[in-house]
């Protein structure tokens, strides 16, 4: 194979593929059920003999005969020239944010169960849970990383079971992904069923009541088989899940029954306000399907984007998808605007790439036996203010078994920098990006993958880089090749912000036999200093700091200064929050509202645009009182609304029963000081009150702000 290295090669071609009125095509389900994971019954367990271990496949979008190929002939040279490195492309020079902690401080054994190979386990970290999901199970961890829950994937779809199965063995509940939805606080937990002997396949779809593990779900069952109403001979495969703040969104690949030959790419979307709301009980959805390159190839894998600080996002929606061709010297960015109404999709192709292919099997220290690192697919998408990162499995002309980064700008519509691995083997990224990186062009500065190299550059056995070291070789064969899996979970903390990871390392064998094991750790918030009057032990430091790098900071009159112990005004929190939310750049009513915020003076596009959003008031019907000072349960209201009332209105949901003394369910902001402290935004100004009535500091309303929009 010859590569080329044209990397300096910049242009985007967008071609829109429809309008999205015949292409996006509606379907509905009304197989649901109630379940909560605290009162569940085992289910049957599988008739399987003693220590049996069932496959989990993730079919390849080209033949098998010609994945294997190109497997065996990308080239397996294991060269060593080195530590391990990042090297970077477009531009060339370093640029990592020292965003995150160089160590864990959390580090623990996640679930042990091999009733399925591989495990591709993932996470999902909410105000009070730890959710992590393998292959067959779902755990429930205390955020300390004590197991308190364990399920299997049967357990907790067993009412659809009958539904969805005609055969106990050959109905499969694999490839489960769990998301904790920081925007409107909800864990999503979606998995495939297929029975191959019936012919059936589902995505089963299971979404919490709340923020919370105990506080019940609602699971659903939907059809894979149809496209919108039309029933096709096709199962889904490996779904993949990313949301917004209007709708989720599961993508998945799409075989025939019959000889499990790859047909396309589908997109499901499903709005929040039906699937979040207690009394659905027929939710509609929209399929697109057929997603293609600009060159027609079928698009593979297409992922989904996990839209983080994704309140005030607008009305588009992406994907993003890498060429199956070989070599590649593209990625495919997917659009789709109004996607809860009217969906359009349109395509950008993104050129000037670092030349990718097919990531070569990684060798393991003191064995023959190498790790499959899977197809070329984009694993990890992740949106921030206009531009999403990504993280890939490949082979480049640098490293044959490697993690490829890129940073691709959704505004000028090109990939604005690259880097990747070298100086050893590494695959499945557990990745995402936390609010600490800020706006730089570049990435965290904590990469987490799987890997059979050490810090050295020496071969060794599979292991997480930076968590667990390999123990042993792994040697456990499913269909021809050593499996390793899917992808690992990476996933930001809601209230502290870092970045919380899990994967798979080789644990010693037993009786020659490989056995593995399952690592979490947490990777805590670093911001770098904005003010020269937070001091370092400042319990707010990073919120501050975090807050600097996404709204400038407004209303202090100390030069350098944050000036955090002052209280705030109502001018301040709405240039705040709409910087937050938008930046300096939206749209807004030009009549002005308040006599008292005239057109002209700086605040006053922030405070139209908060009165447009019915964030925050007038204190008459025709004065703002800009310099008013904010109450506690001012700003909760503030918060909650730019959070919740673009899709609930005034009626979100929410625990009931008062969490604080001096906030009583009469009172006018009871709801949204329920609803932060159930986001674990706020847990009072003591153990059991809110103070509710007290004028809010700068301190306060930056961690208020960081937690409840930017996390």
């Amino acid at each position: 194979m010859t590569w080329s290295k044209v990397w300096l090669i910049r242009f985007a071609c967008v071609v829109t593929l429809t309008d999205g009125g015949a292409y996006a095509q509606s379907g509905s389900t009304g197989l649901y059920s109630t379940f909560d994971p605290t009162r569940a019954t085992p289910a049957p367990p599988l008739p399987l003999p003693p220590g049996t271990l069932l496959p989990v496949i993730h079919n390849p979008v080209i033949s098998p005969e010609e994945y294997q190929q190109r497997k065996d002939t990308t080239g397996k040279a294991y060269a060593v020239s080195g530590p391990p490195g990042l090297l970077f492309s477009r531009p060339t020079t370093q640029t990592l944010s020292n965003s995150l902690a160089p160590a864990p401080t959390i580090n623990f054994e996640g679930v042990v169960d091999q009733t399925y190979q591989p495990p591709s386990p993932n996470l999902a970290a909410g105000p009070q849970d730890l959710i992590l999901i393998v292959n067959s199970t779902v755990a429930r961890y205390d955020r300390a990383g004590n197991l308190t829950n364990q399920l299997t994937l049967r357990d907790w779809f067993q009412a659809q079971l009958p539904q969805v199965c005609s055969s106990v063995v050959r109905c499969l509940i694999v490839d489960p992904s769990i998301r904790y939805d920081h925007i409107h606080g909800r864990f999503l937990l979606v998995a495939e069923v297929f029975d191959d002997f019936a012919g059936t396949s589902y995505l089963m779809l299971s979404v919490s009541n709340g923020a919370t593990f105990a506080g019940g779900w609602r699971n659903w069952a939907l059809n894979a088989r149809l496209d919108g109403q039309t029933l096709t001979n096709n199962w889904s495969d490996f779904p993949q899940v990313g949301y917004d703040d209007k709708a989720i969104y599961i993508s998945s690949l799409q075989f025939t029954i019959s000889f499990s030959n790859f047909v396309y790419s589908k997109v499901r979307i499903i709005r929040k306000a039906d699937l979040y709301n207690a009394f659905t009980t027929f939710l509609t959805y929209r399929d697109i399907t057929d997603l293609r390159h600009e060159d027609g190839s079928k698009a593979s894998t297409l992922q989904p984007v996990v839209m983080r600080g994704g309140v005030g996002a607008g009305n588009s929606y992406y994907l993003v998808s890498a060429t199956d061709n070989s070599p590649g010297r593209f990625l495919t960015l997917f659009r789709i605007d109004d996607p809860v109404g009217n969906p359009r999709v349109s395509t950008t192709t993104l050129r000037g790439v670092v030349t990718y292919a097919y990531p070569v099997p990684a060798f393991q220290a003191n064995t023959f036996y190498t790790l499959d690192t899977g197809q070329s697919s984009i694993l990890k998408a992740v949106w921030r203010d206009g531009v999403i990162y990504t993280a890939q499995n490949v082979a480049t002309p640098d490293a044959n078994t490697t993690v490829l980064y890129s940073r691709i700008d959704t505004r000028l519509l090109d990939v604005t920098q690259q880097a990747q691995w070298v100086n050893g083997t590494y695959f499945y990224p557990a990745f995402d990006v936390p609010a600490s990186h800020g706006r730089v062009n570049g990435f965290p500065n904590k990469l987490i993958t799987g890997s059979t190299t050490d810090a050295t550059g020496a071969l060794a056995s599979a292991s997480l880089t930076d968590v667990k070291t390999g123990e042993a070789p792994f040697n456990v064969i499913a269909n021809g090749v050593v499996r390793w899996g899917d992808y690992f979970g990476g996933d930001i903390d809601p209230i502290l912000g870092g970045l919380w990871v899990s994967g798979q390392y080789a644990k010693a064998q037993i009786n020659g036999f490989g056995q593995y094991g399952v690592r979490n750790a947490y990777f805590p918030l670093v911001a770098q200093d904005q003010f020269n009057d937070v001091a370092a032990n400042d319990s707010a430091r990073d919120y501050i700091n975090t807050m600097a790098l996404w709204a400038l900071p407004f209303g202090c009159s100390t030069p350098g200064g944050y000036c955090p112990a002052s209280n705030v005004t109502k001018d301040q929190l709405a240039v705040h929050l709409i910087r937050l939310l938008y930046g300096d750049n939206f749209a807004f009513t030009t009549t002005p509202y308040f006599t008292d915020v005239p057109d002209g003076t700086p605040i006053f596009p922030y405070v139209q645009k908060a009165r447009d959003l019915g964030l925050i008031g007038g204190c008459t019907p025709t004065t703002f009182c800009p310099s008013n000072a904010v109450t506690r349960t001012d700003a909760a209201v503030a918060v909650i609304n730019a959070k919740m009332s673009a899709l609930f209105g005034a009626a979100f949901s929410g625990v009931t029963a008062p969490y604080f003394t001096d906030v009583a369910p009469s009172d006018a902001g009871f709801a949204h000081v329920q609803k932060m402290r159930e986001l674990g935004i706020t847990a009072g100004c003591s153990a059991t009150t809110y103070c509710a009535t007290r004028t809010i500091t700068r301190r306060e309303l930056a961690v208020f702000l960081v937690r409840g929009l930017l996390h």
